[in-house]
């Protein structure tokens, strides 16, 4: 499987003749669709972690996953899943003798586990690691606003926007769940607007300008209609006593493909984040390479196709 050989590559190198190594490695198995597809490599990855900890003496291992799961069945009308989508794994491993030789980082480490920390932190943390034991002798592009995890403690009134988080993706001030019979014309609205924005992609009149001496417009793209709204979210974040910023997470189907939405939006028609959620590698055979193929439906499957 392919992840024996991301693993197996990633240990030949940390283990080759050179004295400051970074490697980073995707594991995305939870990506299949079967049950307990991320269980499939469980048994890899701890042999792999007692085997290079046996061989590398002095290094740190960050495990961590780009954003949360939903647990529940079906995610849309409980807010945990939405809340758990915010809120990634992270599991860092360090050798004894580091912690024994900097008890402070221990601490730090120990108090900024229960703060509210970025990724943005760890791309910091782990750039100072490669200058260990000066941590403070750090380099190069580092996000405005990071802390380094081991000697920094972060500040227990952080914001979303003082990390640098979008209020889109703030976990902050949210999630509410509207039920159905909360679902408004508006909610509607910004669905169509998204669709709109999907048709979009390949127009005739988008293909003609990313592709100006190209006179083939045709596409086997399909324009998407709206089906129906299928959850609705509310995020609200207060920036001063009276006034906060509204955002809008939308589920919607189209009977194209049959095909699952989402849409981040504002109170404004501002969309922050659009994407498909159903699984569109289906389409490859049959997609217009000028267009993401998230983004081309070019192909109708039975209902009920992942």
């Amino acid at each position: 499987m392919i992840h024996e050989h991301i693993l197996n590559y990633t240990r030949d190198f940390l283990n080759s003749d050179y004295p400051v190594k970074w490697a980073a490695m995707d594991l995305n198995a939870k990506h299949r669709p079967e049950h307990e597809s991320a269980n499939q490599i469980d048994n890899a990855l701890e042999h792999f972690l007692r085997q290079i900890l046996m061989e590398q003496k002095n290094l740190v291992i960050f495990l961590f996953g780009d954003h949360g799961d939903r647990y529940h069945g079906n995610y849309t009308d409980h807010p945990g899943s939405f809340t758990e989508i915010f809120l990634p794994f992270l599991s860092i491993i360090i050798p004894r003798a580091i912690l024994r030789d900097h008890p402070v980082w221990e601490k730090n480490l120990l108090t900024n586990s229960h703060r509210f920390m970025v990724h943005y932190d760890l791309h910091h943390t782990m750039k100072s690691l490669m200058h260990y034991p000066d941590l403070d002798q750090v380099t190069g592009h580092m996000a405005r606003g990071s802390y380094n995890i081991f000697t920094q403690v972060i500040p227990r009134q952080r914001t979303c926007a003082a990390a640098g988080i979008p209020n889109w993706s703030c976990i902050c001030g949210g999630p509410q769940v509207l039920s159905p019979s909360k679902w408004s014309d508006r909610h509607i609205g910004f669905a169509q607007q998204a669709i709109q924005e999907i048709n979009s992609k390949h127009s005739k009149e988008s293909l003609q300008q990313q592709y100006p001496g190209n006179t083939n417009l045709s596409t086997p793209c399909m324009d998407i209609t709206l089906g129906n709204l299928t959850n609705v979210v509310v995020y609200k974040q207060e920036y001063d006593t009276h006034h906060y910023t509204e955002h809008y997470r939308i589920g919607f189907n189209s009977p194209q493909g049959p095909a699952e939405w989402e849409v981040t939006i504002d109170a404004h028609g501002h969309i922050d984040s659009l994407k498909q959620m159903t699984r569109y590698q289906k389409y490859d055979e049959c997609l217009d390479s000028r267009v993401s193929i998230e983004f081309c439906i070019c192909k109708q499957f039975p209902f009920g196709t992942p």
